[in-house]
């Protein structure tokens, strides 16, 4: 009996020792690590760069004497500056000096009844002769192409190395014959026209505007080329 009740109470204190134990831990969570992913930084836009032009003149230049303008024309042909004899002297002086990338030589040039005092400005073989129109030459109609703004000559091939040219087949320093083939039968006081347009004339007549040509002393070649030259019935 002892026995069995010994046994009793030793139940009744495994199972209050159980009761009474401390809970259970939880297990432990394994942590996840996160990498935060990197922020976006905005690039900013870069400007828009300027458009830097081609220079027309950066493979060569050519003047050519046309019968109303000196033209500067690119390696391709390309008309670059157009110079008509009507507009500002000073200004076709200012263009040719950037163009031969030399100033000219200038030399005042004395008037006669026949030509206003003019201002030469001379690239070597090439000149730009300035007209004035002092006095009593204000009386006359300019500019006009009998009277323009200034008159353009050629009197070799080159100038500060840039070539120098007519529309026709026809050089200063070349054969006189080339002016003869290209001569177009008109009269002006120049010489022999070789290039001509229509145009205005002496008092606003109708009349071919030219580039002529002057032979050499002994006629062998061409002098020079001279622009513009007004067709007329004849010279004083």
């Amino acid at each position: 009996m002892k026995h069995w009740r010994v046994m009793s109470v030793c139940a009744v204190i495994a199972i209050g020792l159980a009761g009474c134990a401390a809970p259970t831990a939880p297990a432990p969570t394994a942590s996840v690590s996160v990498t935060p992913s990197p922020s976006t930084v905005a690039t900013p836009s870069s400007s828009p760069q300027p458009t830097v032009e081609a220079d027309p003149l950066a493979d060569g230049a050519t003047l050519v004497m046309r019968p109303t303008a000196l033209e500067v024309q690119s390696a391709s042909g390309e008309i670059v500056h157009y110079l008509d004899y009507l507009s500002s002297a000073s200004d076709a002086a200012a263009t040719l000096t950037e163009v031969l990338g030399a100033a000219p030589v200038d030399t005042q040039v004395t008037g006669n009844n026949h030509f206003p005092p003019q201002i030469q400005h001379a690239w070597g073989a090439f000149s730009l002769f300035e007209q004035q129109y002092p006095d009593n030459w204000a009386q006359v109609d300019h500019p006009s192409a009998g009277r323009p703004s200034f008159r353009v000559f050629f009197d070799g091939t080159t100038s500060e190395d840039v070539p120098l040219a007519a529309a026709v087949d026809v050089r200063a320093g070349g054969a006189w014959a080339d002016a003869q083939a290209a001569d177009l039968g008109f009269w002006v006081c120049e010489g022999t026209p070789v290039d001509a347009i229509p145009g205005e004339g002496w008092g606003g007549t109708t009349a071919r505007v030219s580039v002529a040509a002057r032979p050499s002393e002994d006629g062998a070649a061409v002098r020079w080329l001279v622009a513009p030259a007004v067709e007329t019935d004849g010279c004083a």
